[in-house]
């Protein structure tokens, strides 16, 4: 009998691990990939993963190419996104140290926001597009004011512009600029210059989320981080004093939540 409930028990794991694995159109898929890649000469600078997902397991209903190349040369990713593939695919281009999403089938946007990266843009991810604008997330914590002088020069060359910090190691709060178009609105640089003083000002950020400035909508939000009920409301009752003695500027929409 308990010969008989192990055999049971080996094939259900069996079972188990057999579906976790790749299906064969995942495999045929990878194997496609891993050719073309080769046949290129890429092998060393370009890697890909083929992966199905289905509503059951095993099942290979939905399937996808992803590609992922790091490199400090421009003409490396020329090469890579001129290979066929014979399907769409998404990629992860990490070039001179920042992130794009999709990059290789953007390498014009990619090429033309070169000319903007800084030292200080290492680490960072970046999403592009000619119709809807540019967002970055730097990898450090930038002040506000600077986020916005990053959103300025880049409306150089795109038509919205979004720039966000990385979140404080400690708490995971971040700032947030959104949505600047290449004419700055007229509460633009008040309001920059306000919520700068307003988080220079805070401490600890313990309990704080957020901020995040809509530009197209002149509207500041400032929310708490609610994991610690506690500190949360310590933030929101700073928040409420800080902005009581600092009126935010005239035309502002102002939301503490």
């Amino acid at each position: 009998m308990r010969v008989l409930t192990l055999s049971l028990l080996s094939i259900v794991v069996l079972g188990t691990l057999t579906a976790c694995g790749p299906g064969p159109k995942a495999q045929a898929g990878q194997e496609k990939a891993d050719a073309a890649i080769a046949a290129a000469g890429m092998q060393d600078q370009l890697s890909a993963r083929y992966s199905c997902t289905g509503p059951l397991p095993g099942s290979e209903e939905n399937c996808g190419l992803k590609l992922t190349i790091e490199t400090d040369e421009f003409a490396t990713l020329e090469q890579a996104a001129a290979i066929d593939f014979g399907e769409q695919y998404d990629s992860a281009v990490t070039y001179r140290g920042i992130l794009y999403e999709n990059g290789l089938s953007a390498l014009d946007q990619l090429e033309a926001f070169e000319p903007y990266i800084t030292d200080e843009m290492d680490g960072a991810k970046v999403s592009l597009s000619a119709e809807n604008g540019i967002r970055l997330t730097l990898d450090g914590m930038a002040s506000f004011e600077h986020l916005c002088d990053i959103a300025v020069d880049l409306t150089g060359g795109w038509p919205f512009v979004s720039v966000s910090t990385g979140r404080d190691e400690k708490t995971s709060a971040y700032w947030e600029l959104e949505q600047l178009t290449p004419e700055k609105p007229e509460l633009f640089d008040e309001t920059c210059a306000q919520m700068d003083n307003y988080l220079v000002s805070i401490d600890d950020l313990g309990g704080f989320g957020y901020l995040l400035y809509q530009v197209d909508r002149d509207r500041v939000l400032v929310s708490p981080d609610t994991r610690s009920e506690k500190a949360a409301d310590a933030q929101t009752e700073y928040a409420e004093q800080w902005f009581d003695e600092h009126p935010a500027p005239a035309g502002l929409q102002l939301d503490l939540y």
